[in-house]
Formats: C-alpha cells, sequence, structure tokens
C-alpha cells in the first residue's frame, strides 16, 4: 500500500516539477535550477522581493531565499501544487515578470 502512494507521489512530483520548470524556463529573466523534490528553487536577474510582496496580496505565496546561506533577493523557492494552482501561478507571474 506505502510503496503504491509513494510511486504516485513520485510520478506527480516528476510530471508536475517538469511542467513547472518548462514553465518557468519561459521567462527570460527566471532561471529554475533541476529538482526532484515537491519545489523549485529559481533565479532572477533582479530583484525578486517586490513581486514577491505583490503575488502574496493575491494569495501566491513564494519563498524568499534571503535567509538561505549564500542566496540573495534575486533567489525565491516555489512549491508544487495541483496543476490548476501552478497555472495560476505562471499567468500571475506573467503579470509582473517578463
Amino acid at each position: 500500500m506505502h510503496k503504491k502512494r509513494l510511486k504516485k507521489i513520485h510520478k506527480w512530483v516528476q510530471e508536475e516539477g517538469k511542467w513547472l520548470d518548462n514553465n518557468l524556463s519561459s521567462f527570460s529573466s527566471l532561471k529554475p535550477l533541476p529538482s526532484n523534490t515537491n519545489f523549485q528553487l529559481v533565479k532572477s536577474k533582479d530583484s525578486i522581493v517586490n513581486i514577491i510582496k505583490l503575488l502574496k496580496r493575491r494569495g501566491i505565496l513564494l519563498r524568499d531565499c534571503r535567509s538561505f546561506v549564500s542566496l540573495n533577493e534575486n533567489w525565491f523557492r516555489i512549491s508544487l501544487q495541483k496543476r490548476e494552482d501552478n497555472i495560476q501561478i505562471i499567468n500571475t507571474l506573467k503579470e509582473y515578470i517578463n
């Protein structure tokens, strides 16, 4: 039973992670790092702090990575969501990032 559930979760992480990576890569100013986890670490060409604040007001939470060793205001982390939520996140990012 647990193996079946784990396999389903791993498949979801792989599929949704690939989808999110592809869509984040479409932004010329963002560079997502490869990931096999349920989140994506992303580097922006510019500071992302103000965009994180704007998105928070709209109910979208991105993790500010300034507190991580060696990362600055150009880095954020995004958790995998259901596809419809990931689509909303990408579409909202398009309003603020090229």
